[in-house]
């Protein structure tokens, strides 16, 4: 193993582990006269085949609900901005409660069955693509989601459905709210199959865990009309390849020089 010396008496050294999970390392430090010291060193490892995931379900239902597959969806009702969160301590895809919060700050719109109830472009379930939220091009919706790993990065896919005979309802999916949006991603939810998809958008929760997204209507769209049906939020998870660094005070080297 080969150490990177930095000059300020820290170093690192890269450790590829072979498995994810908790790891106890110990770190061992030796002067050239063969005197040692050591240190235990505590490393999690996150297996990205069980990353962190959280589903909502947009529509005309609300509460946990489970489908075939065993997941379980965060759905909410209600298309208008509320000081009120739409869902409070979201369960993860695997049942797990998490401190995820999802907030319509801004903006407002209209709810109902719109959508496919058998979605090719996805595996969401029957009661997640058959009914959603509409916003129109006269107004938007911009979610808070808080409770995230601060400056962490998460992927954000975001999925629409109107059913209505492919006449276009061209989603526009920003980074940000109103006033300063970054376009992330567009789909045409009554498109090819009646429904659209954004996949794997890149976002980064900020210093205080929370992330905004802008829904709205593209402005030169024909029905004026945005269509929100679910949201999957998946939290990237860290290489099992990492650095160690490890200061001298932390190794508390009593090293002494011979006579």
């Amino acid at each position: 193993m080969q150490t990177a010396p930095h000059g300020d008496g820290t170093w690192s050294t890269p450790v590829t582990l072979d498995s994810a999970g908790i790891h106890t390392l110990t770190v061992v430090a030796t002067d050239s006269l063969g005197n040692q010291t050591s240190t235990l060193r505590t490393v999690v490892v996150n297996d990205p085949s069980t990353a962190k995931t959280i589903l909502f379900d947009a529509g005309l239902d609300a509460g946990v609900q489970v489908d075939s597959e065993g997941r379980m969806w965060n759905s909410y009702t209600g298309a208008s901005a509320s000081s009120t969160a739409k869902v409070s301590d979201a369960k993860d895809s695997a049942g797990v409660t998490t401190p995820v919060a999802l907030y319509y700050r801004a903006g407002g719109g209209v709810q109902g069955a719109y959508g496919v109830t058998d979605s090719t472009l996805t595996d969401a379930p029957e009661f997640a693509s058959a009914d959603g939220h509409a916003f129109h091009t006269s107004s938007f919706m911009t979610l808070e989601f808080n409770g995230l790993d601060p400056d962490a990065p998460y992927l954000l896919t975001v999925y629409g459905s109107r059913n209505a005979g492919n006449t276009n309802r061209v989603t526009e999916v920003y980074l940000g709210d109103a006033s300063s949006a970054v376009l992330l991603g567009v789909f045409d939810a009554d498109g090819v199959g009646l429904e659209g998809i954004a996949r794997d958008m890149a976002v980064t929760a900020d210093s205080l865990g929370r992330l905004f997204i802008t829904i709205k209507a593209a402005s030169d769209e024909t029905h004026g009309y945005a269509h929100l049906n679910a949201i999957e939020l998946t939290l990237v998870p860290e290489p099992a390849s990492l650095a160690l660094l490890a200061g001298a005070a932390s190794l508390m080297l009593l090293c002494r020089r011979g006579a």
